[in-house]
């Protein structure tokens, strides 16, 4: 790649470089340019976790400036990398829970094309999100969930009967029953 560097006073390019892949990476890295660094670290064939891990700090950075659809969409990339939790916990919020549904809705589609084994965390994670939905009141989209054909279902829909009386909805609770049986 070139690189030029130019007088703001005069317009002029005042230095011509050429660099190597590996110091335009570490350049864009260094600045503060995660997109292009993601880019160099797939085109120099970095190892999945160094790429994630460039991913991390974009995601965190982006969160810092309140970027939150773009530092989700970070997070979500990162699932199978980072702990759930923190990510949740930084979108635990009504300002951002849309931002929160996206990447449980994004996690929970994950977990289903893995290995039960963390069952528990995924019926939490199911949880969550059903809890998110009443209360962003999306009862089509909770309608949609519960609906899906699966294993699964008839623990989710007693999770969100739960919820909803939990949080005293009745009337979404009268639709999810009259929907499934």
């Amino acid at each position: 790649s070139i690189w030029y560097t130019i007088n703001e006073e005069s317009s002029m390019i005042i230095e011509i470089q050429q660099r190597e892949t590996k110091e335009n990476f570490d350049l864009m890295y260094a600045i503060g340019d995660y997109e292009s660094a993601i880019y160099y670290a797939y085109y120099l064939q970095y190892s999945n976790k160094q790429i994630l891990n460039i991913r991390l700090q974009y995601a965190k950075y982006l969160y810092d400036k309140a970027d939150y659809a773009k530092s989700i969409e970070q997070y979500i990339q990162t699932i199978h990398f980072l702990e759930p939790s923190a990510v949740i916990s930084q979108f635990y919020d009504d300002d951002k829970m849309d931002y929160l549904v996206q990447y449980l809705e994004a996690l929970l589609q994950f977990s289903k094309s893995k290995s039960k084994a963390k069952d528990k965390q995924q019926r939490a994670y199911t949880a969550l999100l059903i809890s998110c939905y009443i209360k962003q009141k999306k009862i089509s989209k909770l309608e949609d969930f519960v609906d899906i054909e699966s294993e699964e279902q008839g623990i989710i829909v007693q999770t969100a009967l739960a919820i909803c009386k939990e949080q005293q909805e009745i009337k979404t609770a009268e639709i999810i029953a009259n929907k499934t049986h």
